[in-house]
């Protein structure tokens, strides 16, 4: 998902929410958004995880906290526990705490609708994974035999696992965002 498009979601998201933000010209040195001084970082699908998160620890020391927003395509184990590691690191820095990373996850829902969960932390957003991957391997009742097959299954396609379960979530419990043809 290109970052213009998550960019337009998430500011028509705020919009919808009634949040007041400001919102930084393309290529404009800064957070994509600001919100009462609070840094909002968007992402696209495709970016380099290493300056993307020089870019975050930058946001976290300069702003009174940091948010990102990125599609769930951009998952991937690396990604999350380095914002989880960012998170930990920042989270009791002075002068007050604790600050935590908002998270929100955008994925197309169809036609050109979006779905938007907002997580209040990369903890949280973690546990929701956890609760997740333990869903998709819990077969009451089957043979040993399907419960390795399951096991398998899911320990060798996780990173998808952890996308389709999350994207389900985002469609079924997110806020749904139309943008419209121009």
């Amino acid at each position: 998902m290109d970052e213009k498009i998550v960019r337009q979601v998430i500011t028509k998201y705020l919009s919808k929410q009634g949040t007041k933000f400001s919102l930084q010209k393309e290529k404009e040195a800064g957070p994509d958004i600001l919100i009462d001084g609070i840094a909002l970082e968007i992402k696209g699908s495709t970016f380099n995880i290493k300056p993307a998160l020089e870019q975050f620890i930058k946001y976290a020391i300069r702003y009174a906290d940091l948010q990102i927003a990125f599609p769930i395509d951009t998952l991937s184990i690396e990604f999350l526990y380095s914002l989880y590691a960012l998170e930990w690191t920042i989270k009791y820095r002075p002068p007050s705490g604790p600050h935590l990373i908002k998270t929100y996850l955008v994925c197309k829902s169809n036609g050109e609708e979006y779905c938007v969960k907002r997580f209040e932390s990369i903890e949280t957003l973690l546990e929701e994974i956890k609760k997740k991957i333990g869903q998709e391997a819990y077969l009451p009742l089957k043979s040993d035999e399907t419960l390795m097959k399951n096991a398998l299954e899911i320990g060798s396609n996780i990173s998808k696992v952890i996308k389709r379960s999350l994207e389900k979530e985002v469609i079924s419990f997110g806020h749904k965002v139309l943008l419209e043809n121009k």
